[in-house]
């Protein structure tokens, strides 16, 4: 059942309307109360707790996208953030009235059929310690989109302890965190130790995923379906030799970004922000990029790792947003096939039928 709130983009008065579902995903609308006939699509994600994203969808394009933080006062439940156009940055504020705690009643509660969900200790004795993934059918097929959030899916969270990489494989070593009666604010990695390896060439440097935590699912008898590793903002493409599928260089989404993200910073305080930006390149599996000539904007999206499929860079779960392509062009030797900035489409796009995935539900 979806929740409506009140608000403002900018100086405008807005109204939304929010469904939050069980697996951290959200959907809804908003209208601007000047003009209440054009409602516009939002998606996005509540998988952190007291943060939110949403994406603003007009047809197949996201024309928005949004960062926001809960605050809790004694009346009210607000969101609150920034949201990210092709015109610029606007503050984003809804909010709705608190509950009123619920009378006591001494009805007796109906009984449920509903079978009783596993708790997370139960969940994880299901959970095999040792995964490998070496062949993806789906991975050559032309499909739509890939599955971001699988049905009936068992969202877990993981903190990486050790990851080795080499030409041909991935392996990374995780513990599965257990969470207290589904708060996952406050989280225990204290589950069983997981070794997962797939046949992908998949660089990721050490230090941004030793020690991080990374996002899960599992179907309900504990097989993995795929596995949410870390924010990357595509800036470079190339057509690698004797290969169907484009080469991407991605910059690794961390703090020392934020200077990119702050409209008061210097030009010299971006290109140190950049310089010091961990990058690495790979060759996805499945690819959602820009399908025109840009200067203004690059979305960060989420690297995930999905059951079938392969490498995947088609959506993003948290983040800070989208980069300003303008004057943010890395500095890479020049070679027989050299990378093209990712706003220049001409020059690389369009994605391969086979690889091309979408941004859009």
């Amino acid at each position: 059942m979806a929740t409506e709130y009140q608000g403002n983009v900018g100086q405008l008065a807005a109204v939304f309307s929010l469904d939050w579902k069980s697996d951290g995903s959200v959907s809804g609308t908003y209208y601007f109360t000047s003009a209440k006939g054009q409602v516009r699509k939002l998606l996005g994600s509540n998988f952190k707790e007291g943060e939110l994203y949403l994406e603003e969808h007009t047809g197949q394009n996201i024309t928005a996208k949004c960062h926001l933080r809960k605050k809790l006062t004694k009346g009210q439940v607000s969101w609150e953030g920034e949201m990210q156009t092709a015109d610029g940055r606007f503050p984003i504020r809804f909010a709705r009235q608190r509950e009123a705690n619920a009378p006591a009643t001494t009805t007796a509660a109906p009984l449920s059929t509903k079978p009783k969900e596993l708790s997370d200790e139960e969940f994880a004795s299901r959970i095999k310690t040792e995964v490998v993934w070496s062949t993806f059918p789906f991975a050559d097929r032309v499909v739509d989109r890939v599955p971001a959030h699988f049905d009936s899916a068992r969202f877990m969270r993981a903190k990486v302890e050790n990851t080795q990489s080499d030409p041909d494989n991935l392996t990374l070593a995780f513990r599965v965190g257990l969470s207290a009666d589904g708060d996952w604010s406050n989280v225990r990695f204290s589950g069983p130790l997981v070794t997962f390896r797939i046949k992908r060439s998949i660089p990721i440097p050490r230090d941004e995923i030793v020690g991080k935590e990374i996002s899960l699912q599992y179907d309900q008898q504990g097989k993995l379906l795929a596995i949410s590793l870390l924010g990357v903002g595509v800036v470079h493409v190339r057509k690698p030799l004797n290969k169907k599928k484009l080469e991407v260089q991605v910059l690794v989404e961390n703090d020392n970004l934020s200077p990119l993200f702050d409209e008061n910073a210097t030009p010299a305080d971006r290109r140190r922000a950049l310089e010091r930006a961990p990058s690495f390149s790979l060759l996805p599996d499945k690819l959602a990029l820009l399908n025109r000539e840009s200067t203004e904007l690059m979305f960060f999206r989420v690297l995930q790792l999905v059951n079938g499929y392969g490498a995947v860079i088609q959506t993003m779960d948290t983040g800070p947003g989208i980069l300003e392509l303008e004057g943010l062009d890395l500095e890479v030797p020049a070679e027989q096939n050299p990378w093209i900035s990712v706003g220049e489409w001409s020059r690389w796009g369009p994605i391969p039928p086979t690889q091309r995935t979408t941004d859009f539900d």
